[in-house]
C-alpha cells in the first residue's frame, strides 16, 4: 500500500510561525486515535502526537494498508498559551486512489453525500492567543 502525508504550518495569527505545537490525528466525528507515522517509510508508527518545527511545519503519514479510502480524520492542535483548534472530516487517503478502488465502492454503498470540498494535502493554520 501507499503512506499519503498530511502537512501544515503553524502560525498565529500575524502570520507568524509558532514551533512546539502538538497535533494529533483522530478517526473523523471520534476521539479514537488514529494511527498514523512520522516518515514515509518504516514499520513503527508515531506515538501521541508529532510537534511543529521552528518554522512552523509539521507532518505525518497516513497508511492505506490502515484505512480504507473512505476513512476521514480529525485533527486537534494544540499549544500553551493558544485556543486549540480542531479541524475534522478530513479526507487524507486520495479518492483516486487505485489500490483503494475497490474498497471505496465497499465502503461508500448506500451513503449519502454532503457537499463539502475535502482537505488534502498542505494547510495553513492559525492559532488563537488565549
Amino acid at each position: 500500500m501507499a503512506r499519503y502525508v498530511y502537512q501544515g504550518v503553524f502560525k498565529d495569527l500575524s502570520g507568524n510561525a509558532v514551533s512546539g505545537g502538538r497535533v494529533k490525528p483522530y478517526l473523523a466525528d471520534t476521539l479514537t486515535e488514529a494511527k498514523f507515522y512520522q516518515a514515509e517509510t518504516g514499520s513503527t508508527s508515531a506515538t501521541n502526537y508529532v510537534e511543529s518545527d521552528s518554522n512552523g511545519q509539521w507532518s505525518f503519514f497516513i497508511d492505506s494498508a490502515d484505512y480504507s479510502v473512505a476513512q476521514e480524520f480529525k485533527v486537534i492542535l494544540q499549544k500553551t498559551g493558544y485556543q486549540s483548534t480542531t479541524y475534522d472530516d478530513i479526507a487524507i487517503i486520495p479518492w483516486s486512489s487505485t489500490a483503494n478502488r475497490h474498497d471505496l465502492l465497499v465502503n461508500l454503498e448506500g451513503l449519502t453525500f454532503i457537499n463539502k470540498p475535502p482537505l488534502y494535502g498542505m494547510v495553513n493554520i492559525s492559532l488563537y492567543l488565549k
